[in-house]
């Protein structure tokens, strides 16, 4: 995504010619960036901000279906997923956007997509557990389980806590 003329001026940065030579204004060069970096801490932000914008512009459900199910850079759906995939693959390419890596618990779904477009996984992370496309369960990593030493509260909260859970599907109510 190109960046504005005018806004080109905050991503500078600076740029040695010739790194064996010493730091001086002469061997220093100041460059800046024409298309938005997605690799700095805002690069989530600029993301989702992408998505919203080019979602926003779209006059189907789709678009709304989309944006109400993304999770950061991922979108989970339990909808009809064939109308989906068509409406969505467009609507990302016109942005110059790929979606990609297609799941689903749905052997017929999976058939009717691009082998390209497909996840090659069995099991997938999502939102902080995994998934089984194949039994259609959700679980937690086994490297999380608490560990034999547990003999206190404290000590069972701090291992429990280390399981990433947004939706509280494992803990206790």
């Amino acid at each position: 995504m190109g960046l504005h003329p005018d806004d080109r001026d905050v991503t500078r940065f600076l740029w040695l010619e010739d790194p064996s030579k010493p730091t001086l204004e002469k061997n220093v060069q100041v460059l800046r960036f024409s298309r938005v970096p997605f690799v700095t801490i805002s690069s989530p932000f600029l993301l989702a901000a992408t998505i919203k914008h080019h979602l926003a512009k779209a006059a189907s459900p789709i678009p709304h279906q989309v944006a109400d199910n993304m999770y950061v850079a991922n979108m989970i759906t339990s909808r009809q997923a064939d109308e989906l995939y068509k409406e969505a693959k467009t609507l990302f390419q016109s942005a110059s956007m790929n979606l990609r890596e297609w799941a689903s618990n749905s052997s017929e779904f999976l058939h009717n997509i691009p082998e390209c477009d497909r996840s090659s996984t069995e099991t997938m992370k999502v939102l902080g557990t995994s998934w089984n496309l194949t039994t259609d369960t959700i679980f937690i990593n086994g490297s999380h389980n608490l560990s034999p030493e547990v003999t206190t509260k404290r000590d069972a909260l701090q291992s429990v806590s280390r399981i990433y859970d947004p939706l509280s599907l494992f803990s206790p109510h």
